[in-house]
């Protein structure tokens, strides 16, 4: 049984990949935020997340990602950030 036990945790573990990090960059997101590096990624994830626990609405942070933006790629790029932690994968 013991063997079972830890057959199936391991091919759980591998056909299942990684688990989602909300505050941790991954592809989609270096793909939208184009330029913008791991540690600013996740400076800015922890920021969006400390925001989230303290009441902030989903609909204040999209509509601050829109005001502070000046160009549209800022815009998707403030939105995937904000949509990652409020929202998941």
């Amino acid at each position: 049984m013991k063997r079972a036990t830890i057959a199936l945790s391991l091919l759980f573990l591998t056909s299942c990949g990684t688990a989602f990090d909300p505050l941790e960059p991954n592809d989609r997101l270096r793909a939208v935020c184009y330029g913008v590096n791991d540690d600013t990624l996740r400076s800015l994830l922890s920021t969006i997340d400390a925001d989230r626990r303290d009441g902030v609405p989903l609909s204040v942070e999209h509509q601050a990602a829109y005001y502070y933006c000046g160009t549209i790629d800022c815009a998707n790029c403030a939105i995937a950030l904000v949509d990652q932690v409020y929202r998941g994968p």
